[in-house]
């Protein structure tokens, strides 16, 4: 696995996810075409990966976003000095999460070149 995917907590997931689609396509792959499967393999594999990657991260944002609204961190103490540190704690790992709330799936564009940029 490259070092890339390593640290993921769905780990066992991702495998799964590339070995499943490795056996769904593996009749695509015509020898006359090319002669590497393994780099056929290996894309399929990697597209899985990264499917399996924003797959979650939608699920971890849902998540999130149930526990945000829900109203559990208001209902902890803020009196206590432990229940303040959880709900710190809590707060930051839900705003650190934020970033998917506004569109999770959709693509950032990339800017056309103006003809400004040109000139100057």
């Amino acid at each position: 696995m490259r070092p890339n995917f390593i640290n993921y907590t769905f780990r066992d997931d991702l495998v799964s996810d590339g070995i499943e689609n490795c056996l769904l396509y593996a009749h695509n792959f015509n020898p006359e075409k090319s002669k590497n499967p393994f780099a056929y393999f290996t894309q399929i594999i990697y597209q899985s990966y990264v499917r399996r990657i924003v797959k979650e991260r939608k699920l971890m944002h849902i998540k999130y976003l149930f526990v945000e609204r829900s109203g559990i961190l208001d209902e902890l103490n803020p009196n206590s000095e432990d229940n303040k540190k959880i709900t710190k704690v809590w707060v930051d790992y839900l705003r650190s999460h934020e970033k998917y709330a506004v569109n999770p799936d959709k693509k950032k564009k990339k800017p056309k070149p103006n003809l400004e940029l040109y000139f100057t």
